[in-house]
């Protein structure tokens, strides 16, 4: 035969398991919007060209590079936001360079050359005459 007692115990048992599911179970809201960091470049450049013509750079730094060979130069693996004229930007990974810094999109079609205070621009392996003799000044 069932006790009171023991109809109390399962009663209080129900009112734990349920009061433990209700809080844990509580969280905060969840919003649909996303925190976006967005880094710093490490430096900024606008270059005024022949013509009118400009170029706006932001250079960001990259992670630190893969342990290199012996033999191998190293991977370079910065960034560069770079804007033609104020139009869109157009991110461009850092690499290779014998002189200065190149950045470049996935096939090298648009290549962003600079070194000290100039820079140029480069489609399809031929440079743009749009944008030539573009300094910025030195700082």
């Amino acid at each position: 035969m069932i006790k009171q007692n023991d109809i109390l115990a399962v009663a209080g048992l129900f009112v734990i398991v349920l009061l433990v599911w209700l809080f844990g179970h509580h969280q905060a809201p969840v919003s649909n919007e996303q925190t976006v960091v967005t880094p710093t470049p490490m430096a900024v450049a606008h270059y005024a060209c022949d013509k009118g013509k400009f170029i706006d750079a932001a250079f960001y730094e990259g992670s630190t590079t893969t342990p290199v060979q012996p033999g191998q130069p190293p991977v370079p693996t910065g960034t560069a936001d770079v804007a033609l004229d104020g139009a869109a930007t157009t991110t461009l990974h850092q690499t290779l360079s014998a002189d200065g810094a190149r950045y470049a999109n996935a096939d090298e079609s648009f290549v962003f050359w600079n070194k000290g205070n100039e820079a140029l621009i480069m489609r399809n392996n031929s440079m743009d005459l749009t944008y030539t003799n573009c300094v910025t000044p030195k700082g």
